[in-house]
């Protein structure tokens, strides 16, 4: 059985675009991502797009090789922490948001700091910042990063590039 070790960052190319690409060629062969990159948001992404574990470079050696195994078993490798958000993501309740916090939304998903959202909205940060962790609060997110990935279906471009 062969398996695809993939780096999440090659050069300026988009880690998508590279994963489907090798998926589309060799569909039955699970593909791992091997990265120095730990955020949440890029694991959630990775997974929703077929990988079977996402791999930190600096990891402990042995238990890297040990969850190459598990994949090459067929498992899928992926902490509690990514699980939960693809759980719960599923399963997010539908808020009706007022129209200002849809528009945080709508620039924060769009890529926009806090900062910048304030500046769109003519509002200072602190207000951006209080309304984000009460729109965090409603879909029990512990980051942007993580209501991002909540709030968008996933079919949604952001996590299609």
């Amino acid at each position: 059985m062969d398996i695809i070790i993939l780096d999440l960052f090659i050069g300026q190319s988009d880690p998508i675009v590279n994963l489907e690409l090798i998926q589309k060629n060799f569909p039955t062969i699970p593909v791992v991502i091997l990265s120095q990159e730990s955020s949440l948001f890029w694991q959630v992404i990775m997974f929703r797009h077929g990988i079977k574990a996402y791999l930190h470079k600096e990891g402990d050696k042995p238990l890297m090789i040990q969850r190459l195994l598990q994949v090459f078993q067929g498992e899928t490798i992926m902490s509690n922490e990514v699980a939960e958000i693809l759980v719960k993501g599923s399963r997010t309740k539908s808020f009706e948001l007022s129209l200002e916090y849809k528009d945080i939304l709508s620039y924060l998903t769009q890529g926009f700091m806090p900062k910048e959202i304030a500046k769109k909205l003519n509002q200072s940060e602190s207000s951006i910042e209080k309304k984000l962790k009460h729109i965090r609060e409603l879909y029990s997110a512990r980051s942007n990063y993580e209501l991002i990935i909540k709030i968008l279906p996933k079919q949604h471009p952001l996590l299609e590039l």
